[in-house]
């Protein structure tokens, strides 16, 4: 355990494992919404790919929150993040961005839902437009209006068109099969969304426990070709990590299972589907909800030194890549080139966002086709 002093009267203590102290400091707190503290118990203590600190701060004799952190690339996120959605670290009310800033870390927030937190070292804010969807509307008639039927006609005819095809919902262990898909097919992604994968499988296990993780994958005689997760959070399903098989891509069978998912849902309780931010694809399906905001907090020599690092990051790339025009020209033999353009080198050093249809939740262009995208909706 370290000790360090922040604010006046703030202390932060560090740990590097999870502990009884930061048990019994936990439950002083008040539980998150969409994160008891059993939860949020069972998070910090699954082991993982990614390196995890726990935090405990304090003010005079009072514990003010319990912030556990992932190591993603170069910054630390909090460890509900791209797992739990609405879920950020337990805390007092009104307390918890100041407690984060009084780690003195680079800790990057991914679609904070609301206004950028109040607090001096915010760095590097940007708002991105939520869509959902409304299942309580005349589907047919709404996105043809939007101009979708012969987008849909075509993935729903072309899949059809491959045999026997169902919506499968909830069957116990389907979530695995998608979660997995999704971390093989990114885990080279430069975002880094796949180091939360061992976090994203403890949530999904003990929320699906409880009515609150829901699993679909689209089948193909028996065999299934798609799959999403969703969080459930009283009449809203969000969209979380999603996946399909690359040898149906030309038929659509991606866009043909969230068709499905849609229709299922204007019969289940759900009233709205949560699609997140990020790729266009997601207005053709929806609607703007709301906006959510994604940014760093640091203190300044950190945000200072991240802007530096970034901008040496993109003058290698760039030297990359000149050096591999001019070997191609010469006609001499190729070099690959080795240097890796960090995830943070978009604008002014700071990281890139993530569309959630990764999500899990790299990159995408406003251009990108649903069939483009990449596996996670939030």
């Amino acid at each position: 355990m370290i000790t360090m002093h922040g604010a006046p009267h703030v202390h932060v203590s560090w740990f590097d494992a999870w502990s009884r102290e930061l048990d019994r400091a936990l439950d002083t707190l008040p539980e998150m919404e969409t994160c008891s503290h059993e939860l949020y118990r069972a998070l910090a203590m699954t082991t993982s790919r990614a390196r995890k600190r726990f935090a405990l701060v304090r003010e005079g004799d009072g514990v003010v929150a319990v912030i556990a952190l992932r190591r993603r690339h170069h910054h630390w996120e909090l460890l509900c993040d791209g797992v739990i959605p609405f879920a950020s670290a337990p805390a007092l009310p009104d307390r918890l961005w100041d407690a984060v800033s009084a780690l003195r870390q680079y800790v990057r927030v991914v679609e904070w839902d609301g206004e950028p937190p109040d607090v001096r070292d915010v760095r590097f804010v940007e708002r991105e437009a939520r869509y959902a969807v409304s299942t309580r509307v005349d589907l047919d008639a709404y996105w043809s209006a939007k101009g979708n039927d012969e987008w849909l006609g075509k993935a729903r005819r072309r899949t059809e068109g491959l045999g026997h095809v169902e919506l499968e919902v909830d069957r116990a262990g389907a979530y695995a099969w998608t979660i997995e898909q999704w971390d093989r097919k990114w885990q080279a992604d430069p975002a880094g969304e796949t180091e939360a994968k061992e976090d994203i499988f403890a949530a999904a296990h003990h929320l699906a426990r409880e009515g609150a993780y829901r699993s679909f994958r689209l089948l193909i005689d028996g065999a299934a070709v798609a799959g999403v997760t969703a969080f459930a959070r009283g009449t809203t399903l969000v969209m979380m990590q999603s996946y399909r098989d690359p040898a149906y891509d030309r038929a659509g069978v991606g866009v043909h299972l969230d068709e499905r998912i849609y229709r299922w849902a204007a019969s289940s309780p759900y009233d709205t589907v949560d699609l997140g931010c990020g790729s266009g694809y997601k207005s053709r399906w929806g609607e703007v909800a709301g906006t959510r905001t994604t940014c760093a907090i640091a203190p300044w020599h950190l945000a200072t030194a991240r802007v530096g690092l970034g901008m040496v990051r993109s003058v290698v790339s760039r030297s990359g890549r000149a050096k591999h025009d001019i070997m191609r020209d010469s006609g001499r033999p190729q070099v690959r080139n080795e240097a890796r353009t960090a995830p943070f080198t978009n604008r002014e050093g700071q990281d890139a966002i993530t569309d959630r249809r990764t999500r899990p939740h790299g990159p995408l262009k406003a251009s990108d086709s649903p069939e483009q995208s990449r596996g996670v909706h939030t």
